[in-house]
């Protein structure tokens, strides 16, 4: 996003945050540029994260433990948007095929099963999204995204070579909402 200046000579600036289920290790940054028109640029490497393990405190034992509820049943549903404008159409991933070497915006929506979802299209919670097929396709910028009607969980998929890409949509359950995931699967195509 600009942070300052003119759309040709401006300052641009992204926050990316990490899950704490993400590895040690050096990660490799890439940008990718979308112009007015929609149009995006090929990825560009802007530089390397270092994520350093944070040191976990020994719990001390406690007297009994307390069974957790396991909450409701949650039903998570991946979609294709069209663009990243807030109303976009979204599509079933089936109905995509990405071109080897492109990136593609996928969002992901978190429901309770019964449909007591009050008037609700999406409950914002940050999911989990990985790759399961990496020589494939590899997963980056994922985030929280206020739609029209919800907030969803947002993520680049970009397209490494031909094959099915195959990506992990994770939920870990939250206060009365029990866990559950999804696995997407999209055509990659030279």
């Amino acid at each position: 996003m600009r942070k300052s200046g003119t759309k040709t000579d401006g300052v641009y600036a992204n926050d990316w945050a990490t899950l704490c289920s993400y590895p040690a290790g050096r990660y490799t940054v890439y940008a990718v540029a979308v112009d007015e028109w929609q149009k995006r640029s090929n990825f560009m490497q802007v530089g390397f994260v270092d994520l350093t393990p944070v040191p976990t405190p020994t719990p001390s034992p406690s007297a009994s433990p307390t069974p957790s509820p396991s909450g409701q049943a949650m039903v998570l549903t991946p979609y294709y948007s069209t663009t990243t404008n807030r109303s976009s159409t979204l599509l079933s991933p089936a109905s995509v095929s990405m071109a080897s070497g492109t990136s593609y915006l996928f969002v992901g929506s978190i429901l309770y099963a019964t449909a007591n979802n009050w008037g609700l299209l999406s409950f914002g919670h940050l999911l989990e999204v990985t790759s399961l097929t990496p020589t494939i396709c590899s997963v980056n910028g994922v985030m929280t995204w206020d739609r029209t009607g919800g907030i969803y969980t947002q993520a680049n998929v970009n397209a490494l070579s031909a094959g099915t890409c195959s990506v992990l949509w994770k939920f870990n359950g939250a206060k009365d909402r029990a866990p559950t995931s999804t696995t997407m699967n999209v055509k990659v195509v030279r």
